[in-house]
């Protein structure tokens, strides 16, 4: 008998027992479990008090159950509270009707925090009419996890998508919203310049009702420039909320650049698109995946044009003309898929001394790529932020950027604190109007205290009667103040002269700056709790995104 004979016998045996077996019985299904009034409270919010959840309901059998079902929060400073795990609080929120979740955030007050931010999502996403447009990002943040739990019972809540796209728009904006604050003060005229330039009405203007869009010739770069410290990007970022806020059909594009960030080239003018689309995609979500993959192509393109080429010489950016001509060719088209020929197109070059100190060729070789890219784009509008004049390119307008006038000065240092007009006028007369002079006299106020005649022992004689120089020994004289506040010598090491650094993260603590800092980081635990006491020295620091 042959292989393929027993073969053929093996098959009919088999299908002959399969035929005679007595069909097994399918388990029955679990019968979905229920969730106690303890769950479901302790599933809408992000943390809890185990006493203050217990209290809701002192005589309920599965307390045990629900601790052994979350786990405490790591922070030292919310050692007391604790969370539902992730699965488990999905699988809670999926057995909630909207009842159940009303009367769940309702009594969410009794054990969360205030603005609990989970909360306040489940709240929102709980009305058919809901809108992720009205949530920040710790709101989305929490709720990003249960999402596909709420989509059963709640088929108008948002995709994760969706949440992911607003979240990256709003983390675009967060930079500006961080200089900004509560705090600016003055720059009416500055901003009415830039508003003329770009060629939009301000918002809220008279005539904001009828439109906001002018007319867009084309034109040649701003030039805004001033000494360090003086608020410009403060008063870019400013403009940039004043339109980036309104709604859809009143918005335009903007792009903003630093090239402080090493993803932005001075050697390679097409890093300026790389980022540019990036950003406008996430201003304009059905633009996003184009914009996605653009940005990807590109920087292939890019880099593999870099490579051809070898070593990066000054006399030209790193890509060949004919790559560089494809991204700018690629972008206008791209542009062309929005509705937004209607406005202007905003880009700021940010840092722009960074490309000054690189190399002159570089400045001409970026000046000659926006002309190109504004005769593609006419409704371009390109500011250049920096620290002094650039000699020998072609703008269309020009904004230095002065101190701020005395009314304004006051006006600033009272929003930080220093209410009281007669110490704030009496401080103004001592420092000047500088921004950032102000902002460590504020800080220094605040922790020693001032009167009417401004802050005590601050020596604001003119040194060999040179004012910049008078501005920069009364700096220090403040920014040593706050030195001395610190408690932690370590800290102040970092921030004297580790802040050389204008971005600090843990990783640059332990691995660049505890050398020249005379400081001792064995671990990545030491460098951690560092950074978060610099952290919190928010007189010298601003977060600038997780971790940094």
């Amino acid at each position: 008998m042959n292989d393929e004979s027993l073969d053929r016998i093996t098959e009919l045996a088999l299908r002959k027992i399969e035929s005679r077996r007595v069909p097994i019985a399918a388990p029955a299904a679990a019968a979905p479990r229920s969730y106690s009034r303890l769950y479901r409270v302790a599933a809408v919010v992000s943390s809890f008090r185990p006493d203050s959840l217990r209290k809701l309901d002192p005589k309920a059998d599965d307390f045990d159950a629900l601790l052994s079902d979350s786990a405490p929060l790591e922070s030292s400073e919310a050692s007391e509270r604790w969370t539902l795990l992730p699965s488990t609080r999905a699988a809670v929120i999926a057995r909630m009707d909207r009842g159940e979740l009303t009367v769940a955030t309702a009594a969410a007050n009794l054990v969360a925090e205030n603005d609990d931010p989970l909360v306040e999502a489940l709240r929102e996403l709980n009305d058919p009419q809901s809108s992720i447009g009205r949530l920040g990002i710790p709101a989305l943040v929490a709720i990003s996890p249960v999402l596909s739990a709420l989509r059963s019972g709640y088929p108008w809540a948002p995709i994760s998508e969706d949440v992911e796209r607003r979240l990256e728009f709003l983390r675009l904006l967060q930079p500006f919203e961080r200089l900004v604050g509560t705090h600016f003060a003055g720059r009416k005229a500055e901003l009415q310049q830039l508003s003329d330039y770009v060629g939009v009405l301000p918002p809220g203007s008279t005539y904001e009702a009828i439109t906001r869009m002018v007319s867009f010739p084309r034109k040649a770069p701003l030039l805004l420039y001033g000494a360090g410290g003086v608020g410009k990007s403060t008063l870019v970022a400013k403009f940039i909320l004043m339109h980036a806020t309104l709604p859809d059909a009143r918005r335009f594009p903007f792009a903003y650049l630093d090239f402080d960030r090493p993803a932005l080239l001075a050697s390679e003018p097409a890093t300026i698109l790389v980022e540019a689309v990036r950003q406008i995609g996430l201003q304009y979500p059905v633009a996003y995946s184009a914009a996605q993959r653009l940005r990807e192509e590109w920087n292939e393109k890019l880099q593999e044009s870099g490579r051809r080429r070898g070593p990066i010489r000054k006399t030209a950016g790193s890509a060949d003309r004919t790559t560089r001509k494809r991204v700018l060719d690629e972008f206008v088209r791209f542009l062309g898929t929005l509705d937004v020929v209607r406005g202007p197109l905003l880009l700021v070059l940010d840092t722009f001394e960074e490309v000054q100190h690189r190399s002159d060729v570089y400045v001409g070789e970026l000046m000659k790529f926006l002309d190109e890219l504004g005769h593609a784009v006419p409704r371009l509008r390109t500011i250049l932020s920096g620290r002094a004049e650039v000699p020998g390119i072609h703008v269309d307008s020009k904004l230095p950027l002065p101190d701020f006038d005395n009314a304004a000065a006051v006006g600033f240092l009272q929003q930080r604190g220093v209410t009281d007009s007669v110490v704030a006028n009496a401080i103004v007369k001592q420092v000047g109007g500088n921004p950032l002079t102000l902002h460590l006299a504020a800080a220094v106020a605040a922790g020693e205290g001032a009167t009417k005649d401004g802050i005590s022992d601050l020596d604001t004689h003119k040194a060999f009667g040179l004012i910049r120089v008078k501005k920069r020994n009364i700096q220090g004289q403040l920014f040593q103040r706050i030195l001395d506040h610190i408690h932690d010598q370590d800290v102040v090491k970092i921030a004297h002269p580790g802040l050389v650094l204008r971005r600090v993260t843990a990783d640059l603590i332990q691995k660049v700056l505890a050398k020249p800092c005379g400081i001792d980081v064995p671990t990545k635990e030491r460098a951690a709790e560092l950074f978060e006491k610099l952290r919190k020295e928010v007189a010298l620091v601003s977060p600038a995104g997780e971790g940094v």
